[in-house]
């Protein structure tokens, strides 16, 4: 019956209180909770017979008869979707115009169906899935902020708030970003939130003064010298101490050394009494080879530290090394009324008395060292030494002694103790000390020499003798060796080994004209005529103004004892 196309004129609906008109195609925005009724359709059908809504997942025809709430024909779930519902007015299959409602929930809405959530990680779900929806809402980014923190995703925290600085950096969003790093302890998000903030206001010395600690803790050290610099340039006058002793500690830490020494002596300009600064740069000019320099500073920085022993040690090591020995002395006297038991400040002073050749005072200190250290070698030796020196023999005796019980293969000490007791008589003790020097190697003439005279006092031939036969199985040529068995086998009546003995001496002293005649003596009283006679014709030979041996000779010859002997 009608057979014109069908055409939506308009469409009257009621939202809540209020009426209003839509044309075909047009777009009207709702609320979930909004209560509709469409009130009338005007269409080019007559009496609107076969006109129907119709809407996908949405009851729209329902709205022709009742007032009725978005939510109450759409799941709840949908609602938050932001669904755009197309609404077509239909004369019976053919579509005569469609309006669109956008449904649209209010910020309050999402804040309020996250409150009904009870499981965290499904309410910060809907949280950021509303964040997607209402992008401009601040109240929905405070609250997943809140969510976040809650959870400790700091992570994600951040991201969110990273994305609010990006649009519109400022100092609010800022701080929260940084106190949500500290929490997070991203110190690489603390250091650049801190830079950012120090851009946006460059005068700002709190902020400049933790970014440089934080770098500091982060061994960033260049970049931490740029803040405190920067820093410096802000700071009044009674924060610039502080500032030049950190400026100095960091350039040295980064082995600026210059800039560091720059540093502590401006702050040593504000603050003369202050020794920790002279300690710093008496470290700092030592590092640059200057000795002199850093002698300085160290000598300052004691003055005003008294109870400072160990920089009193050190210096005065310093000035032993050029030879300054009055100061050194006076350091170390100043150390030793501290600690008159310091056994490092006893050695150098030790040092000291050597080498300016005080040997009153080197005694002293020699005496003062034993009584910490009873078992000092170097020091029992060298004080037996000085004693020996002076003539106190006794004395030396008894702290060489107590040495060669620590060194007992010095022979140089054993030496010492010979000598001493030889010249106080004690005759058995040098016998005995000969006798570890010979053990030793340390076999010197003097040694033989006085135990031949001691064991002849003692008419102790057989010492003599197996003494002597041992020394020249390791010195053969020695001719007074020979001389000194000899002696002991003309004493012992064995005179054929004392023959043998003056012949091997003969070899080693071929023109000793007296043992020449004593062998021919000795012969011709053990009836070896012939080899009598050979020695001499020896005698005559080296001295032929010798008539006791012509005569000798003369009266062998004659009684015919002219056999042919080589001689």
């Amino acid at each position: 019956m009608h057979t014109v196309k069908p055409t939506l004129y308009s469409l009257l609906i009621r939202v809540n209180d209020q009426t209003q008109s839509l044309l075909s195609g047009e777009k009207l925005t709702i609320h979930p909770k909004d209560r509709i009724k469409i009130l009338k359709v005007s269409t080019n059908v007559p009496f609107n017979i076969g006109i129907r809504l119709y809407c996908r997942m949405f009851d729209a025809q329902s709205l022709m008869y009742d007032e009725m709430r978005v939510i109450d024909l759409l799941p709840e779930e949908a609602a938050f979707t932001k669904p755009t519902l197309k609404v077509q007015i239909k004369y019976y299959n053919q579509e005569a115009g469609h309006i669109t409602f956008l449904v649209r929930p209010f910020v309050g809405d999402w804040l309020e169906k996250a409150s009904r959530i009870i499981d965290r990680k499904k309410r910060i779900a809907l949280l950021e899935e509303a964040v997607v929806k209402v992008p401009g809402s601040e109240e929905i980014r405070q609250r997943l902020l809140k969510e976040y923190l809650a959870a400790g995703q700091y992570e994600k925290a951040t991201k969110l708030l990273e994305e609010e600085v990006q649009k519109t950096p400022s100092e609010g969003v800022l701080r929260k970003l940084l106190e949500i790093y500290k929490k997070a302890g991203n110190t690489k998000g603390v250091i650049s939130t801190l830079e950012r903030l120090i851009d946006l206001n460059p005068s700002d010395k709190q902020t400049r003064y933790e970014l440089a600690e934080m770098l500091q803790k982060r061994g960033r050290l260049s970049r931490a010298i740029s803040q405190y610099r920067a820093i410096l340039k802000l700071a009044t006058p009674d924060e610039k101490f502080d500032l030049y002793v950190q400026l100095g500690y960091l350039n040295a830490k980064a082995k600026r050394t210059r800039e560091a020494i720059k540093y502590y002596r401006k702050a040593s300009e504000l603050h003369a009494n202050d020794e920790n600064l002279y300690y710093n740069l008496s470290y700092l000019y030592d590092r640059l080879g200057k000795k002199d320099k850093a002698d300085f500073y160290l000598e300052k920085a004691v003055k005003l530290k008294g109870s400072d022993t160990e920089g009193r040690i050190r210096l005065a090591q310093h000035y032993i090394e050029k030879r300054k020995f009055k100061k050194a002395r006076s350091l170390l006297s100043q150390v030793l009324k501290k600690k008159p038991r310091s056994l490092k400040a006893l050695m150098l002073m030790m040092e000291v008395a050597e080498k300016s050749g005080n040997k009153t005072e080197l005694k002293d200190i020699y005496k003062r060292i034993l009584k910490l250290q009873p078992k000092n070698a170097t020091v029992l030796y060298n004080l037996g030494a000085l004693e020996y020196e002076a003539g106190r023999l006794k004395s030396a005796s008894y702290y060489l002694e107590k040495y060669v019980a620590l060194k007992p293969r010095d022979s140089s000490a054993h030496s010492l103790l010979f000598d001493i007791y030889k010249q106080t008589k004690q005759t058995d003790k040098a016998v005995e000390k000969a006798k570890t020097l010979l053990a030793l190697g340390a076999g010197e003439p003097e040694v033989y020499a006085y135990l031949f005279e001691a064991f002849k006092a003692k008419r102790a031939y057989a010492d003599i003798e197996s003494l002597m036969k041992r020394a020249i199985g390791k010195d053969p040529k020695n001719a007074q060796l020979h001389k000194y068995l000899l002696f002991a086998y003309l004493q012992t009546g064995k005179e054929n080994k004392a023959m043998a003995e003056m012949e091997s001496i003969l070899k080693l002293e071929p023109r000793n004209v007296e043992l020449w005649l004593h062998l021919a003596k000795l012969r011709e009283k053990n009836e070896k005529y012939g080899e009598a006679m050979a020695a001499y014709k020896r005698v005559i030979a080296l001295d032929p103004n010798n008539d006791e041996a012509a005569d000798a000779y003369l009266k062998l010859r004659l009684r015919g004892f002219e056999e042919k002997v080589g001689e």
